[in-house]
Order: C-alpha cells, then sequence, then structure tokens
C-alpha cells in the first residue's frame, strides 16, 4: 500500500543496527526481542498488533529502538509492519530516511487524507513507514485520539505489527492516551542516564497489563548488573524484552 513516488531509502547509520550490523551484539538483541513479540503474540491469539515504544524522558532511545524493532520484525520474520511515527512534539523517524517524507500522520488525522495516499514503503519490502515531517508546523496539538483510534482499526486489517514511537512519558501527557489504544508498551531505558525515580513514575502510569518489558539502551558490560539490580531483581538480560507470562 506504498506510495507511487516509490520506496524510501533509509540512511546509513550505526543506529540501525537491524539493517548494518545484524550479526553484531544489538542486531542479535533486536531478533531477541522479535522472537519473544512473535511467541506472545502466538500466546494471545494474534492480539498483540499494535506496540508503542515510549521512554520515561527524552534522548534515551525510543525512535531507534522502533525503528529497529520494526526493521527486525519486517525483515527476519517476514510480517507485514507499520513504523507509525507518534511524537507530534518531536517527530524523528523522518530523520533515518535519505529522503525525508513531505506528508504523513498529521495529513490524515488533519486534514482527512486517505492512509493510502500517505504511508510510504521502504527498502525493506515488508516495512510501511507513516511519518510526521520535519518541522513544527505540521505538529498536532492535542492528538485527536478519536480519529486515531478510527486509523489504527483501520490499519489493523493490512498489517501484522504497527510499531508506534510515541513521545516520552512524563512530559508529554498525549502518550498515557496513546497507551489505552496499543495492545502492548515496551519501555526504552538508557543506562546510567534514566533516574529511577523517572521509572518509578512511568510505570504507575502504565496499565501493567500492557507492560510488554524493558529495553536497556546504551549498555556496556560493566554497567549490566549495577544498572539491573538498580531497577529490578531479576537477572541481567540486556537488550532483551520480558513476555507478560515471565511475570
Amino acid at each position: 500500500m506504498a506510495e507511487k513516488t516509490g520506496r524510501l531509502e533509509w540512511s546509513k547509520s550505526e543506529v540501525l543496527a537491524s539493517l548494518y550490523d545484524r550479526v553484531g551484539m544489538a542486531g542479535e538483541q533486536y531478533r531477541r526481542m522479535s522472537i519473544r513479540l512473535e511467541g506472545l503474540k502466538e500466546t494471545l491469539g494474534g492480539a498483540m498488533q499494535v506496540l508503542v515504544i515510549t521512554s520515561p524522558m527524552m534522548g534515551e532511545g525510543k525512535t531507534a529502538t522502533a525503528a529497529n524493532l520494526a526493521v527486525t520484525l519486517a525483515y527476519e520474520e517476514g510480517r507485514r509492519v507499520l513504523l507509525l511515527d507518534c511524537d507530534t512534539r518531536k517527530p524523528r523517524v523522518w530523520s533515518l530516511f535519505r529522503e525525508p517524507p513531505g506528508k504523513g500522520l498529521a495529513e490524515a488525522l488533519v486534514e482527512g487524507t486517505p492512509v493510502s495516499e500517505l504511508v510510504r514503503g521502504t527498502e525493506v519490502v515488508a516495512l510501511d513507514v507513516l511519518t510526521l515531517p520535519r518541522g513544527s508546523d505540521r505538529r498536532i496539538d492535542p492528538m485527536p485520539f478519536e480519529k486515531l483510534r478510527g486509523l489504527l482499526r483501520d490499519l489493523r486489517d493490512r498489517y501484522d505489527f504497527i510499531i508506534c514511537d510515541a513521545p516520552p512519558f512524563l512530559p508529554i501527557a498525549d502518550t498515557a492516551a496513546l497507551v489505552r489504544l496499543a495492545d502492548g508498551v515496551i519501555l526504552v531505558v538508557r543506562a546510567t542516564q534514566t533516574p529511577r525515580h523517572a521509572v518509578t513514575r512511568t510505570l504507575a502510569g502504565i496499565d501493567k497489563s500492557k507492560l510488554i518489558g524493558f529495553v536497556l539502551n546504551a549498555v556496556t558490560e560493566r554497567a549490566i548488573d549495577r544498572y539491573y539490580y538498580q531497577y529490578t531483581a531479576d537477572p541481567p538480560d540486556a537488550g532483551g524484552i520480558r513476555d507478560r507470562n515471565e511475570r
């Protein structure tokens, strides 16, 4: 369902480990995540399509996580995937491509443009994107959630997974509402940077039945034990996610 303008080309970036470093540690961890999500989807009878990727605050790597997970699910698992940029204040998905898309979610929600005219294909054949363009003139504030609910309802019929790059949870109120529209939430935290109180406050605002797990970014081997035991009593499992059924 990509636009006639052709497929978008990804930027050559070390951030996109799932494209350019599949056999490295980061690439392997994204594969691990995708396998666990596949298992969770099967366990729940397919009721795991819309996933929100968020973080307590800015700068913790949620956009990179969303993009790499979307690529892995499409490339490695052969799933039909849509990467949806829902960060209306500071959209970043556009920056991952050589030619930033000019139109996207704003036109669908505000102007009523058919989504089939806005979704773009990518070099990863099974992966499409629906972005927000660069700049402040296309911000959606506040987010029209009833329109977004209807849009997601239609998109569920077209994709196996819809990966939503959401705003950070604590500073942006819209994120809590977006979580309510999702089937699952993955929380991204940054090693040695994300304060414990920020994680605690974020978890208090998320429905625990929707919390799939955590992604720990910027991990060094020295930081793994220290960071994980600070936040949880579980054994270290850097970069992975935990299935709901494991808790």
